[in-house]
């Protein structure tokens, strides 16, 4: 029998740049760059806390109601906090996406998993 020949192989090894951090992202805005690539950044939508606030101290020393209460607006105010910006190629995007895409699909496959237990306990 003839010997198989042993496939060649690529050896990955990850390690964290010293920038490395791991932001929460609600949502992602981007556009083309002049080059072709694209960019997008992340960001994480949340409604704004008011600076200060003022409040009554009950007579017995105790931390009372808010003295001045924000008015009640139609509009509420939203901040988008940008976290992170990252180019990358059409190609490497496409990959990215249907990596996404592919967690997607195993985040709900382990969430239906889990409410299954739920249901049953």
């Amino acid at each position: 029998m003839p010997q198989e020949k042993e496939q060649a192989k690529v050896f990955f090894k990850y390690e964290q740049s010293d920038g490395y951090r791991i932001v929460h992202a609600t949502g992602a805005r981007g556009a083309l760059t002049p080059s072709g690539g694209i960019l997008f950044e992340l960001f994480t939508e949340f409604v704004l806390m008011p600076g200060e606030e003022i409040h009554r101290l009950n007579p017995n020393g105790t931390l009372g109601g808010l003295e001045c209460p924000q008015p009640k607006q139609q509009t509420v105010e939203m901040f988008r906090q940008l976290q992170v910006g990252v180019v990358v190629s059409p190609g490497d995007a496409e990959s990215i996406g249907k990596w996404l895409l592919k967690k997607v699909e195993e985040a709900k496959s382990r969430q239906a998993i889990v409410q299954s237990k739920k249901v049953k306990e």
